[in-house]
């Protein structure tokens, strides 16, 4: 009983410091009482404010398909963490670099998996997550023998693998990865 308690006021504490680090960014995450949930997907799966957020955006459907293709994933937590980080759920996401999309994908990336794809194709959640999870997990398993391969493959993903050799860090605990693998704990 102790130690659920000690794991609910962890989780507690890791949710206020996600809100006040995404509050500091200017964005405030949405929570939100009750939606119309699939039957297909654990209705757990749906507490996670980003899903809840998407589908507010996107409508059910689409979001059911997108939770199916995280949840599916070698590494569900990481790439939810990944697009919280990159886009806090904004489906029509737009960096100053290009990148498009939930996990924000730059057409050069995209086309390395499909040559026919146009960059409206990347504000499609189903397409971006797609691509970005196959796109992270071909970081995942370029990196899996060095030291520390999370940090590896995390800059990676958001430099790009010539970026990331190019800092001559072993391994590269950059602000990015380090972001990312704090909001990990409250996922």
């Amino acid at each position: 009983m102790v130690e659920r308690l000690i794991i609910q006021i962890k989780h507690a504490l890791i949710s206020l410091l996600v809100v006040f680090s995404l509050v500091s960014t200017g964005h405030t995450p949405i929570f939100y009482d009750s939606l119309s949930i699939s039957s297909q997907v654990p209705i757990s799966s749906w507490n996670y404010w980003g899903y809840r957020k998407l589908a507010e955006k996107i409508g059910n459907e689409k979001t059911h398909q997108v939770i199916e293709i995280i949840e599916s994933s070698d590494y569900p937590e990481l790439i939810k963490a990944v697009i919280t980080i990159e886009s806090l759920w904004e489906p029509f996401a737009i960096s100053t670099r290009e990148a498009r999309g939930l996990m924000q994908i730059r057409m050069i990336a995209a086309k390395e998996l499909r040559k026919e794809i146009k960059p409206a194709d990347l504000y499609d959640p189903v397409t971006n997550v797609n691509l970005g999870i196959q796109i992270f997990e071909q970081h995942m398993n370029h990196f899996l023998d060095f030291n520390e391969p999370l940090h590896w493959a995390l800059t990676s993903y958001n430099r790009g693998r010539y970026g990331t050799f190019a800092l001559n860090l072993k391994p590269p605990r950059t602000r990015y990865s380090n972001k990312v693998l704090a909001l990990i704990e409250n996922l």
